[in-house]
């Protein structure tokens, strides 16, 4: 977690939610889309909430956060890709207003099947 917390920086945020006690309950961060320069203007979110912390509003208000920031940065698209399974995420996402752009079916495996990811997008008003 070190590197990758490293590997962020005002371009790339990160933003962490604690409780009163101090405890990490969820982050959220910017990373670049892809490695090549082309795609320098846009990046993609990532938003974790431990899951005793689920349900509670806390992926909305750390996804939103991080998105504003995104787009007070200057990136032309934020991009959210997530397993098609993962509901509360496509949900999360969709309350924002990231439209669905595109999905990759069967990319992947998880636990012995087929994952297929969904992307979602925004853009600046």
């Amino acid at each position: 977690m070190e590197s990758w917390y490293k590997a962020h920086n005002d371009r790339y945020p990160v933003y962490v939610c604690h409780e009163e006690s101090g405890r990490v309950v969820g982050y959220a961060s910017l990373s670049p889309f892809a490695a090549r320069a082309g795609y320098q203007a846009s990046a993609e979110i990532s938003v974790y909430v431990r899951k005793e912390a689920q349900a509670r509003g806390t992926g909305i208000a750390l996804c939103e956060r991080m998105t504003s920031l995104g787009l007070e940065i200057g990136f032309t698209a934020i991009t959210a890709i997530m397993t098609s399974t993962n509901k509360p995420s496509i949900r999360m996402v969709e309350i924002l207003g990231y439209q669905h752009t595109g999905s990759l079916r069967n990319i992947g495996a998880k636990f012995g099947r087929p994952v297929s990811l969904e992307i979602y997008q925004i853009y600046p008003q």
